[in-house]
């Protein structure tokens, strides 16, 4: 079944449609429920206006990155203030056991980019990392620029290690990020090298409605900030949220973008579609009746800042009574990710037995569901590896780049670096050869 927006707001530059995979049957196998939101292509002299970027960057510099690390991370926020359009604001931080203002949030021409660069591909390491503060000091001198509504406002955050002065409780933070992204200051984070705690800086990219990256080398630090930019200039529509509830089941699943459920209500929150971009979101419902169905809203911000909602009812009516094979792969693709993400979030809490056990059990599902399916083969092989990595201690490059992968999956969005690995599998091959299965 295919429902589209009837009437769309004259902001609104974002449709979906809502696809079953087949006609539910209380069989044991789960039915996927697909709604797809796409933006269309921006066409130079009808865009909707986009505010101004308002950036603060929060450098991490303490004694772990010392070197080509924090090298690359001035050259970055050197790219920041060359990519940026005059009249455009940049703010910069740099944080160690405390935080030193490097500019406030300035207006950029000529003269004054002259004036900051040298603050910025000047800095030196030092001692701890009060990552929390550092985030926080950003984001203050973010909002002292100028009124949220008449800019795009972002806090870039760079570490490579743990927080470990002030605030380093990953919840904590989640919430904090929460508050200063409902003033209209969100946030982008990336994790640098294999040391860093993902957890925290994973929740200040998702409680700050924005999106965490992973950088394995110094060099791919410039390449995320500076395709960050890239990308906020082509944004078509942010927050995009599309909230669901379900009837007829005995268990379901909500895949895609950040997703949280509770009982028979869940919601998915996308942080930003391009333009000409699509995202997906996948219900997996295991049907207790044929009368499996549900209701829900879509909703987004447009790029005048005008958030749309239209209402979406799922009932199987016109779904297909065979197998729709290609969405079927990407349900089970979408929910490979999410076992993955899961498992290496227990990983990094220290919860090496559950983890296993989690995509032990995890896979099994996935394997009736997959059944039959081209690609299933490869997509439970990557589930063997990620068990075996997932049950070790120990921080490592292939499991940063297993995780990132898979949240870049969830989003739906490509991975701004040029040599991302291309799957799990890939990702993990990336440690030695004796943590490799």
């Amino acid at each position: 079944m295919i429902e589209r927006q009837e009437n769309p707001s004259p902001a609104s530059t974002t449709h979906f449609t809502t696809n079953w995979e087949q006609v539910p049957t209380p069989d044991g196998r789960p039915v996927a429920v697909e709604i797809t939101l796409a933006a269309p292509a921006s066409r130079s002299a009808e865009s909707p206006r986009r505010n101004p970027l308002n950036i603060g960057i929060a450098i991490d510099r303490s004694g772990s990155m010392s070197g080509p690390k924090l090298r690359a991370a001035c050259d970055s926020a050197a790219g920041l203030l060359d990519g940026l359009a005059d009249g455009e604001r940049l703010a910069a931080i740099a944080f160690e056991s405390e935080v030193t203002d490097v500019c406030a949030s300035t207006h950029l021409d000529a003269v004054v980019r002259d004036a900051i660069r040298p603050r910025l591909t000047s800095l030196e390491p030092g001692g701890c990392t009060a990552l929390f503060d550092g985030f926080v000091r950003a984001a203050q001198l973010v909002a002292e620029g100028g009124n949220a509504n008449d800019a795009d406002a972002w806090v870039i955050v760079l570490s490579d290690g743990m927080g470990n002065r002030g605030l380093v409780d990953p919840a904590a933070m989640r919430v904090h990020a929460s508050v200063l992204a409902e003033r209209g200051v969100r946030t982008i984070s990336i994790g640098i090298g294999a040391d860093y705690q993902a957890t925290q800086l994973e929740a200040l990219a998702t409680g700050g409605r924005g999106e965490f990256h992973h950088a394995s080398e110094p060099n791919q630090i410039v390449e995320i900030v500076l395709g960050e930019l890239n990308a906020l200039r082509s944004t078509a529509a942010s927050d995009l949220r599309v909230g669901l509830s379900v009837s007829g089941t005995h268990r379901w699943l909500l895949l895609g973008g950040h997703a949280t459920q509770q009982g028979d209500v869940g919601e998915s929150r996308i942080d930003r579609l391009r333009d000409g971009g699509t995202a997906r979101v996948i219900a997996l419902l295991w049907p207790s009746t044929a009368a499996t169905a549900g209701r829900g809203s879509v909703s987004w911000v447009g790029c005048d800042g005008t958030r749309s909602t239209t209402e979406v009812a799922i009932n199987a009516s016109r779904a297909p009574a065979g197998r729709d094979v290609a969405l079927a792969l990407r349900a089970a693709r979408l929910w490979q990710a999410h076992i993955v993400a899961r498992a290496f979030e227990m990983n990094e809490r220290g919860e090496y037995a559950a983890a296993g056990e989690f995509v032990g059990a995890e896979r099994a599902r996935l394997a009736g569901y997959v059944l039959g399916l081209p690609g299933a083969d490869e997509i439970l092989a990557g589930l063997d590896h990620v068990a075996v990595h997932a049950r070790r201690e120990g921080r490592t490059i292939g499991k940063r780049e297993a995780y990132a992968w898979s949240r870049k999956a969830l989003s739906g969005k490509a991975d701004l670096r040029q040599n991302a690995p291309a799957s799990v599998t890939e990702a993990l091959f990336l440690d030695r050869p004796d943590d490799a299965t």
